[in-house]
């Protein structure tokens, strides 16, 4: 059984305090990993590493072309070896293999990409002019480092989301996977490292949240923190990220609605509400969790989803 280190500027390592947490397939209840649980040491560590390198300049003033060429070959690379990330991503997810090789991994390539290149294309703007012998202008600069916190329900993909385009800008990041679904996020370090992205840009600890993840939101040296989960969580870190006016960025739970009126297509509405409902499992935070039926059909749909969710598969 292989023990995962952390990835802190450049370099695999063990937790200061020597202490491991076992990661589990879902699908078998049984421990396929261990991971480091990082003390607060290992935090700062880890910030430390990504304040020095975003200082330092050597990627934060970097042209956007060559961190953009840079972060292509991460895509490269990760493409290159899909195979063994769909492997980690299903077993440590518990999601249907068809589901990660066919949208999670394929789509987290494809968002690379599309960040690589739009980290190319910013544009600065003239403003109005205030006074006659001034002139103003927007231009777009990379803020510091920051601290990334992310789910367990698209592992990989939500690291991309979140981090990519942070690093893409020319910041420093220090990822913080869900406890639950760390693998493919340790991977992808390597991959970074191999594609030329310089030590201390990304880095990757691994441990409880309710320690790492305060920690990460009380330190005066990230400018930012990235969560998407609870919404309990999320109103924690702000207060904390308020402490220091750091800023904070959050993606919390939701509860979106699916509408049927009473001239829809109802065959494609409870087709509709399938996906909206159930895809990923139900576990996603833009999935239909509230239903509102006219009157009229209501009876009409509930008989047809009826009928529609008795002949899933589960699997």
């Amino acid at each position: 059984m292989e023990t995962y280190k952390m990835f802190i500027n450049g370099e695999w390592v063990e937790s200061s305090n020597e202490e491991v947490l076992d990661v589990k397939n879902p699908s078998t209840g049984t421990t396929m990993a261990k991971v480091q649980s990082a003390s607060n040491e290992d935090v700062h560590r880890a910030i430390d590493a990504a304040r020095n390198s975003f200082d330092s300049g050597i990627w934060s003033r970097l042209p956007p072309g060559e961190r953009s060429n840079i972060l292509l070959r991460v895509a490269e690379l990760l493409e290159k070896n899909q195979e063994e990330f769909i492997k980690i991503e299903t077993e440590n997810s518990g999601k249907s293999i068809k589901q990660v090789s066919g949208y999670d991994i394929p789509y987290t390539i494809d968002n690379i990409r599309f960040i690589a290149g739009a980290c190319r294309t910013l544009e600065g703007k003239a403003m109005a002019e205030y006074v006659s012998d001034g002139t103003s202008a927007i231009r777009r600069e990379p803020i510091g480092a920051i601290g990334i916190i992310t789910p367990w329900n698209y592992p990989l993909m939500m690291v991309i989301w979140r981090a990519f385009p942070a690093i893409a800008m020319g910041n420093s990041v220090v990822v913080k996977p869900a406890s639950y679904t760390p693998l493919t996020t340790l991977k992808l370090a390597k991959i970074l490292q191999d594609a030329g992205v310089p030590d201390g840009v990304f880095n990757v600890i691994t441990g409880p949240g309710s320690s790492v993840g305060e920690e990460m939101a009380k330190s005066d040296k990230l400018e930012m923190i990235a969560f998407t989960g609870s919404t309990e969580v999320g109103k924690r870190l702000s207060v904390l990220g308020a402490s220091n006016l750091k800023k904070v960025s959050l993606e919390l739970g939701g509860k979106a609605p699916f509408i049927v009126f009473k001239d829809a297509n109802i065959d494609a509405a409870v087709e509709s509400a399938i996906v909206g409902g159930l895809v990923n499992n139900g576990q996603d935070c833009a999935n239909s969790t509230r239903y509102y039926i006219q009157e009229e059909v209501f009876d009409k749909f509930l008989a047809r989803l009826r009928e529609r969710i008795q002949k899933l598969n589960i699997g």
